[in-house]
């Protein structure tokens, strides 16, 4: 996965729904949230493979006051959960 710096405020991705999906581990150099958050989007690909009803995931998102990631998801318009 890539980190691409200022992806919103460049307008590379616009016109479609996601899912935001906030993992409260705080990113504040914390070894054992890091480690819950690459497992967390190593579930998802993982689990994507075999299964066709996981919500893709789009990428990765930080919010800075929080300091709190967020994982950008495939929309499920048809309910469910996310």
């Amino acid at each position: 996965m890539q980190w691409i710096e200022n992806s919103i405020e460049d307008n590379l991705f616009v016109n479609f729904c996601v899912a935001i999906k906030i993992l409260r581990y705080h990113y504040d150099n914390n070894e054992d949230a890091n480690n819950k958050i690459v497992h967390e989007i190593q579930l998802n690909q993982q689990m994507s493979l075999y299964y066709n009803n996981i919500a893709r995931l789009y990428g990765i998102t930080k919010e800075g006051a929080r300091k709190t990631f967020s994982l950008v998801m495939e929309y499920a318009n048809d309910g469910g959960n996310v």
